[in-house]
């Protein structure tokens, strides 16, 4: 795809001579003089990025002005602004203003090359994300009726609008991630990127170029790409102790310098990171670097395990069935006795295994049916597996003997309605349908103490 580009300067030469570098590398350019041939331009022309000049002789407007009036129409379109006479409050105010850089003349070719290539990659990535907002919004809402979803909805609106750093801690597949997108599209960042960088994923030897760049190439880098929104450091303790230093030193002031370079480069993102690990006692051990550690705990969440928090495990369901690839517009519904296995379920995967889970059974039940009912039938035999918390043993409840089996799943079950209703006795007795007397007693048996689950 070739892009378009808008150069506006009242010297010829100066529009002629950038046309002709860019032309070089493939981009389409149009040039305009001043202010009413650069609006009627803009308007036919319909650029993806615009060159612009702060002092254009004979215009109504200059080049600030103009900067402001292209940004009210498409807040998106990245400005270049440049300049033979500027100052440093010139250059401040057009940031302010909303231009992507400000080159002063007479510029360095490759450096005009590589600046417009990042604006143009930079714009995309944030149309990319509204797009992506868009189609996928829903998926990214906190889905639950427990303590906790009711909890973290009060709480990501009042620490989303600030710029603290938070540091989500949680097993993994509990929803991290979808805590730090709501994060960032409930902030003033929300029109910004959300730039995702795993460190886990990304080879060690190459993490500093990855994240800051290097001058050997002119890929933009992670915190380039994230420039104005927000940066998602996932698996936070799983960065190397080397690269830490200079997380910490950008931490401390914006700035950083790319590989092979001694030049300060500033970037303004939020940072969010996750971690599953206890980087209290990674910083004991030696890990991780305990005066990066306090920079990003400012605001600490904790994610339960799914397990302890089975009431949210029906309307889980329910929102993935309808978000399914094989949905298919079939009514599918859950029985109650493959709700009492889910909820009374250990999901050592937590939401990510359920998730995965729905598909499966909506995969291997996709007839040609209208109507889906998942009763316990349908789900993965090993789903009746229990895990023993005490002695870390795995017992397959299909090779105990029938009493000892029921006992275990009367136990888990009769937990799980608990934790359900928070304890409401009432609540459990009226649901499983016993009479509150009969249910005392069945806990006394199972010796179950109802106020260790509340």
């Amino acid at each position: 795809m070739k892009y378009k580009i808008l150069i506006i300067d009242d010297e010829k030469d100066i529009c002629f001579l950038i046309s002709e570098i860019l032309s070089d590398e493939n981009y389409t350019t149009s040039s305009s003089h001043n202010s009413s041939e650069a609006i009627e331009n803009f308007n036919k022309f319909k650029p993806d990025l615009i060159i612009l000049d702060v002092w254009l002789d004979k215009s109504q407007m200059d080049g600030l002005e103009l900067l402001k009036y292209f940004k009210k129409i498409n807040k998106y379109i990245p400005i270049i602004i440049i300049s033979g006479h500027s100052t440093v409050d010139m250059a401040v105010q057009a940031i302010k203003d909303g231009a992507y850089d400000f080159l002063e003349k007479p510029f360095d070719t490759n450096k005009l090359l590589i600046i417009t290539k990042r604006a143009i990659e930079n714009s995309k990535l944030i149309e990319e994300n509204i797009e992506l907002k868009k189609i996928n919004y829903e998926n990214y809402n906190i889905i639950g009726k427990s303590q906790f979803a009711i909890n973290i909805k009060n709480i990501l609106k009042k620490i989303s609008p600030t710029t603290g750093r938070v540091l989500i801690y949680g097993p993994p597949g509990s929803g991290k991630e979808i805590i730090a997108r709501n994060i960032h599209n409930l902030s003033l960042r929300k029109d910004k990127s959300f730039v995702i960088f795993n460190c886990a994923s990304i080879n060690p030897e190459s993490i500093g170029e990855n994240l800051f760049g290097s001058t050997l190439n002119d890929q933009m880098s992670f915190i380039e790409r994230a420039n104005g929104g927000t940066i998602l450091f996932d698996e936070i303790a799983d960065i190397p102790i080397e690269i830490q230093g200079v997380v910490l030193k950008f931490l401390q002031e914006s700035t950083y310098q790319k590989i092979g370079s001694n030049e300060d480069y500033t970037s303004d993102v939020r940072i969010i990171t996750t971690t599953n690990k206890n980087l209290e006692i990674e910083v004991e051990k030696g890990n991780f670097r305990s005066d990066l550690f306090y920079r990003l705990n400012v605001i600490p969440i904790n994610i339960p395990s799914l397990e302890n928090r089975p009431e949210d495990i029906r309307l889980l369901c329910d929102h993935f069935i309808k978000n399914s690839h094989y949905y298919n517009n079939k009514h599918i519904s859950i029985a109650e006795d493959a709700y009492a296995v889910l909820e009374s379920y250990s999901w050592p995967g937590n939401i990510r295994q359920l998730k995965n889970l729905i598909d499966r059974i909506l995969i291997m039940h996709n007839d040609k049916s209208k109507e889906i009912i998942i009763n316990a039938a349908k789900l993965p035999q090993d789903m009746g597996e229990i895990n023993s918390k005490n002695t870390n043993e795995k017992m397959d409840v299909l090779g105990l003997p029938i009493k000892d089996a029921r006992e275990s799943f009367e136990r888990k079950y009769l937990i799980s309605q608990i934790r359900r209703f928070n304890g409401n006795m009432t609540m459990v007795a009226t649901f499983i349908g016993m009479e509150r007397t009969a249910l005392y007693r069945k806990l006394k048996s199972l010796k179950i103490n109802s106020d260790n689950y509340k």
